[in-house]
């Protein structure tokens, strides 16, 4: 039970993570009462239309669908090499940067120049988790009208929550760590054909009762998603301080936040990615 709680939900491989970070994790997660669900009821993007809310118009622009190549950089100047999805390059100009990339990226292929030797060494003892998330819109609600989530022992895809206490007909399906890297890269059509399989053992009802109840099939495969490469990431054994190295700013030019570098047993979560980032504003504009 605890190897498939930490596989499920750190997303790790038990023969790699490292306990001292899984405790530090679970001590911060009960101090804010972690385990309590929340939902944003209009979808995640209203957390970056809040976040771009705050700012002021005539200091921010967002610059959207513009993928960076490389960052070239020397003390107090950087160049931000980029291009649209048509190719079309753009390159951004600045005195500092901050990087919060997902570590998925950041491992696979993602330019500093010069190096980043001691970020390299560090990043090599932080992995990324694994996750594969359907999600089913059926025509009626077919399990029970309290119920908000539900455990299995099933091989695939072993839990589910609902949108309980909304009466919405739709189920989410969740599968982590080794299990979600039998999933992934397989298509669409291969793991809704396993979802349903799996929905139809806990359910005790037929497959074609369930094709005839399904309205719409989604699934995300976090690491078939080159802007992601993963769900989050995990600290390997012996790499306890890992993440810290990676914060680390570089000659007062370079600065790095999102969840991977979280310090304080926040990995893997929103609050703990907008956290990292403000510690790393913070730290550029002591530098002014």
């Amino acid at each position: 039970m605890a190897a498939r709680y930490l596989e499920g939900y750190d997303a790790v491989h038990t023969d790699r993570v490292s306990m001292q970070w899984f405790v530090k994790t679970e001590a911060a997660q009960s101090e804010i009462s972690g385990l309590h669900n929340h939902r944003v009821p209009s979808g995640y993007d209203a957390v970056p239309k809040q976040l771009m809310a705050s700012f002021a118009p005539d200091c921010v622009s967002l610059h959207l669908n513009t993928i960076v190549d490389e960052i070239r950089w020397q003390r107090g100047q950087v160049e931000v090499f980029t291009h649209a999805p048509d190719g079309t390059p753009h390159t951004f100009t600045a005195s500092r940067v901050v990087v919060t990339v997902p570590l998925g990226v950041l491992k696979n292929g993602f330019r500093f120049s010069p190096e980043l030797p001691e970020k390299q060494a560090a990043m090599q003892q932080i992995e990324m988790g694994a996750v594969i998330k359907p999600v089913l819109h059926f025509r009626e609600r077919f399990w029970h009208e309290t119920m908000g989530f539900l455990f299995s022992d099933d091989e695939w895809i072993p839990t589910w929550w609902t949108q309980y206490p909304n009466e919405i007909p739709v189920l989410t399906g969740w599968v982590g760590g080794p299990r979600a890297e039998r999933l992934s890269n397989q298509g669409k059509a291969f793991v809704i054909d396993r979802v349903l399989d799996a929905l139809s053992g806990i359910f005790g009802l037929s497959r074609q009762r369930l094709d005839e109840l399904l309205i719409a099939s989604y699934v995300h495969d976090w690491q078939a998603d080159p802007y992601a490469r993963g769900a989050y990431s995990y600290v390997t054994v012996g790499g306890i301080d890992a993440p810290a190295v990676l914060a680390q700013p570089v000659e007062d030019t370079l600065f790095f936040g999102g969840e991977a570098t979280d310090t304080l047993g926040y990995t893997g979560t929103v609050h703990g990615a907008i956290i990292t980032g403000q510690r790393a504003a913070e730290a550029l504009l002591k530098t002014r």
